[in-house]
């Protein structure tokens, strides 16, 4: 039932098994893991720096009903949740499954972030809800704010009192050229009559 598929062909809805040591390709919601309890642990120093593992939980009546490739490949609903947004550490929604009215709530504790790491579990298996720019972690991204100094700031506003001194001056002196010119074209040597002998 699973194959390996490159991340950029990862879409909403897709169910991913994703086995110990591996990064995380995009935001879903657990589903099974290898643990009995439905307990994982994953690592976020991708996201927040810290190197310490985190638990995670699988819903206990779908750990129990989806064990194997069998039963995941008869499992039918949808995940109910948020809209996109950059909380990191908050997601509400539930999951939906067509074969009963049961609706099973999820939050924080049932989801996995792209860019996290599994580790000390076999495997973990889940839906995916976000992928691409509206998972969390890129939800989180910003333009870098470029720093300066007060140095820097000065000088930079020293450079532009320069220059429109110099465009000042530069047209003051234009225009004072022309006045000039204008007034003394009589007496200018280009207007002058020369006179030749012969």
């Amino acid at each position: 039932m699973f194959q390996n598929v490159a991340w950029k062909d990862i879409e909403v809805g897709n169910i991913l098994k994703i086995l110990n040591n591996e990064m995380i390709p995009a935001d879903f919601v657990l589903i099974s893991c290898q643990d009995i309890k439905g307990v994982c642990y994953v690592e976020t120093k991708n996201l927040d720096g810290e190197t310490n593992l985190k638990i995670r939980t699988v819903n206990k009546h779908l750990n129990q009903t989806y064990r194997t490739d069998k039963e995941i490949n008869t499992l039918k609903g949808s995940v109910v949740c948020e809209k996109p947004n950059n909380a990191i550490y908050k997601f509400e929604g539930y999951v939906d499954i067509a074969s009963s009215e049961e609706k099973i709530p999820q939050s924080i504790e049932n989801f996995m972030l792209r860019g996290c790491i599994i580790r000390n579990s076999e495997y973990v298996i889940g839906s995916v809800v976000f992928t691409g720019m509206e998972t969390k972690i890129m939800q989180n991204t910003a333009e870098p704010r470029y720093k300066f100094s007060n140095l820097e700031l000065l000088n930079n506003k020293a450079i532009i009192i320069v220059f429109i001194l110099q465009f000042v001056l530069a047209l003051s002196g234009a225009i004072v050229s022309m006045i000039w010119i204008i007034s003394n074209r009589s007496h200018h040597w280009m207007g002058k009559e020369c006179n030749t002998i012969g």
